[in-house]
Formats: structure tokens, C-alpha cells, sequence
């Protein structure tokens, strides 16, 4: 089961209590995954457990997939409104057994905009030196790397206990 909530306060780099809470609230009601928007921002990821063992994937918000959003338009000054992230959840079913989730990664994005028009490009940040060189547009690289490390200064604690809760070292 997979939940997409519409939830979170617009601009809020870490989340709330509220959300947490709900989250665990989810989690109890046997969803395996919450994947979360609203905020135009990427907040943490994080697992959740419930008393029988049964863990859920969260993405509290996945950020801007498409905005216009800019830094220089923003009273959120700090570019974290043109972050995106993609999340790529590997299900395995056995036989008769019920789904499971058994591998979590991520792709973190930056949005690009063409100074010609409104023209937006949906970067991922680890092709950003790949995509400059083969469009020729210049300054790509180095947004997209601030872009890339804005986003695992939010979800790098999480990214562990994600691993650790779905198999990996």
C-alpha cells in the first residue's frame, strides 16, 4: 500500500510534529510506503515501525518537480525551492506472499530554467556535467552540485535508516 499525502507546511526543511505523528498513524494502518508534497521543499526520509514489526517508507516531501520557484523570487532565498527528489521504490512479491518493499534509492533533482522563455529542464544533479556538455548550457554543473548537496544535508540521516531497515550495509 502506498500513500501520497498532499500534507506539510509550505517551506519547511524538516517537517512537523503533526506529520511524524500521522506518519506512525499510517504506518499502524499496515501502509508500506508514504510519500509525501506541498512543502516545495525535500524534507527527510525516514522508516516507521509498528508494534507488530511491520516498517514504512517515508518521503516526508519530495520538493518542486517542476516550478518556477526561483531563489530570486522567493522569500526562501537559499535555492532549496528548486530541489526536487525522485524516489525509486523496488517491490518484490513471492508466490502468495504480500508485496514487500526491498530496496529504496533516489535520484535528486534540480530545476532549470532557460533564461531565453519559460523553458524548465528537470536536471538530475549526478548527469548535470554530462547534460551541460551535451546541451552546451553553462553553469549547470556547479547548480545542480549545490542543488545535490542541499538535498542530502535533508535526507542523508534518513537515507541510513533506510538502508539499515531494508537489507543493506
Amino acid at each position: 500500500i502506498i500513500a501520497y499525502l498532499h500534507w506539510g507546511t509550505e517551506y519547511d526543511l524538516e517537517g512537523t510534529d503533526w506529520q511524524r505523528e500521522m506518519a506512525q498513524r499510517f504506518c499502524d494502518m499496515g501502509v508500506d510506503a508514504l510519500i509525501g508534497s506541498h512543502p516545495h521543499v525535500v524534507q527527510p526520509v525516514d522508516v516507521f515501525t509498528c508494534e507488530n514489526g511491520h516498517k514504512m517508507f517515508c518521503a516526508f516531501s519530495l520538493g518542486n518537480q517542476l516550478s518556477n520557484q526561483r531563489r530570486s523570487l522567493m522569500r526562501l532565498s537559499t535555492g532549496h525551492t528548486e530541489d526536487g527528489l525522485i524516489v525509486d521504490l523496488e517491490i518484490t512479491k513471492k508466490g502468495r506472499e504480500r508485496p514487500e518493499i526491498t530496496d529504496v534509492t533516489y535520484i535528486p533533482t534540480w530545476v532549470y530554467r532557460d533564461s531565453s522563455g519559460p523553458v524548465y529542464y528537470i536536471i538530475p544533479t549526478e548527469r548535470a556535467a554530462e547534460i551541460e556538455a551535451e546541451s552546451g548550457i553553462s553553469g549547470l554543473s556547479e547548480e545542480a552540485a549545490a542543488s545535490e548537496e542541499r538535498t542530502y544535508a535533508i535526507i542523508g540521516d534518513g537515507m541510513e535508516k533506510v538502508r539499515e531497515a531494508y537489507g543493506h550495509e
